[in-house]
């Protein structure tokens, strides 16, 4: 018969995430006292999901959804493990189920105490270097996850020449712009500087630039170059102008044009 313990143990194990963004640590002796994952080996005809919900529910009594898989690590006879084995991991990412709460952990013989702890206090705790590496892992999956927001401006106003009637290329005449760009949120959002994001104010100058410098005829044009220029220069998805031009037509308060381009349209 074939001694499987002399080929590496293929396990699953992983993070569970509350809903406030605390992950769940077990401590066992059996990684030398320090803080780990749930998980364990997969059985024959098992799948790895499967097999990551089955040692969640026995290791902490809890059931999780939002399966995710996250990584593929090797351990090869880490001096943390209480014996000499070869594992091939795993490594998945779930959520806390709906309608089971942080105080719902039951654990078995497998460990001795839980925490739940944000990812930076879990970072400061003894973990085995096999539970830091998948919260790195983690970490880095949360960061570079877009998170997409508008930037814009309503009512913008710019002196210019601009039309195509004889004393409109001589009179100066105020447009109004609106603007918003889609912009990924997820850096700025982290280091609060204004360099990892969209300058408003820098959308605000071109749109003045462009009107002031180059003597349209339309609005209609001006509004395609404006978007052509803000996609070349910007990392945005897409940009929508509107151009309110009050002195057009007397029967109305503006006259407007509305476009947007997405990047994909270049």
């Amino acid at each position: 018969m074939l001694d499987t313990w002399t080929y590496p143990i293929t396990t699953v194990g992983g993070l569970v995430v509350a809903s406030d963004g605390d992950v769940l640590l077990l401590y066992s002796s059996k990684w030398n006292d320090c803080y780990t994952t749930p998980g364990g080996k997969v059985e024959l005809g098992e799948s790895r999901e499967a097999a990551f919900i089955r040692e969640v529910k026995e290791e902490t009594g809890l059931d999780v959804t939002n399966i995710r898989f996250i990584s593929t690590q090797e351990s090869i006879y880490s001096p943390e493990f209480k014996e000499k084995k070869h594992f091939i991991m795993n490594d998945f990412v779930a959520d806390l189920a709906p309608g089971y709460s942080k105080d719902d952990v039951v654990l078995n013989y497998e460990a001795e105490n839980y925490l739940w702890v944000s990812l930076e206090e879990a970072k400061k705790l003894p973990l085995n270097r096999e539970a830091y590496f998948l919260l790195n892992q983690y970490e880095r999956s949360l960061q570079s996850k877009p998170h997409y927001g508008l930037i814009g401006f309503e009512n913008h106003q710019i002196p210019c020449i601009i039309g195509i009637l004889p004393h409109e290329r001589v009179n100066t005449q105020s447009i109004y712009v609106d603007l918003k760009v889609e912009a990924d949120f997820n850096k700025c959002s982290n280091s609060d500087d204004i360099t990892d994001t969209v300058d408003y104010v820098a959308l605000a100058n071109i749109c003045s630039e462009f009107a002031q410098e180059k003597g349209y005829m339309l609005i209609e044009k001006y509004a395609h170059d404006v978007l052509q220029k803000l996609l070349r220069d910007y990392p945005i998805n897409w940009a929508w102008i509107k151009v309110k031009k009050p002195e057009a037509l007397g029967s109305a308060d503006f006259t407007t044009v509305e476009l947007k381009l997405c990047r994909t349209e270049l």
